[in-house]
Formats: C-alpha cells, structure tokens, sequence
C-alpha cells in the first residue's frame, strides 16, 4: 500500500495537549490514528497484527513506562517508534533498536519518522 491512504497508526501520549497536536498533523497527512493516553487504555486496543501498522509511544506516561505495550507490539510484529525527552539513555536493551525522537519535536521528522517506518 503506497502513501498514508487507511494507515492506521496508535498514538500513545499522555500529554493532551501534544497529543491532540499529534493527532491532527498525522491525520491531516492521511493518516488514521488512534489515541490512548495510558498503556491501561492502549492494550486493549491490540487485536492482532493488522491492528495498527505502526505506533508511536511516549516512553513515561505520568511516571508508568510503556515497555510492557512496547513489547506487546514487537510480538504482534507492528513497527513503532518512541518519543521521550530523555533520549535513548532509557530504553531497555531488547527495545533500544527502534528509533527515537528526542521530544519536543516538529511534525516534520515525526512524520519522516513514521513513513520510514512504514517501508
């Protein structure tokens, strides 16, 4: 499937605010997203591999890590990218190899980021 046409991509995202900044750039781009702002709201949104073709996770939503999602996602084989202040100093070892863009970010590489993720 070429271009952002019925891509579906799950935003992770405790900050509203971004989030909604988020939300709206990727959709404007054609993208389908969906938005949970706690991993407890996200899991359940994990159906099968052809749920969501790509995610982007915030790494510490309100002081609870998103690994755990992280790992689910890497086991139903959908790519994904995290988004952190913090660099990629914390990311566990077995996760360290997915990219990371350093936050505050411009929606340009964030959407650079998630097409070359969808290659």
């Amino acid at each position: 499937m070429s271009g952002s046409q019925d891509r579906r991509v799950l935003l992770v995202e405790d900050d509203a605010y971004l989030a909604d900044l988020v939300c709206g750039f990727l959709r404007c781009a054609g993208y389908e997203v969906t938005h949970a702002a706690r991993v407890s709201e996200a899991e359940p949104l994990l159906t099968g591999a052809d749920c969501f073709d790509v995610a982007v996770l915030d790494v510490n939503l309100a002081g609870v890590e998103v690994f755990p999602l992280a790992r689910n996602l890497q086991s139903l084989g959908i790519p994904m990218l995290f988004a952190s202040g913090y660099g990629t100093e914390g990311l566990p070892d077995d996760l360290a190899h997915f990219p990371m863009l350093q936050k505050p970010y411009r929606p340009d590489p964030l959407l650079a980021a998630v097409t070359a993720l969808l290659r």
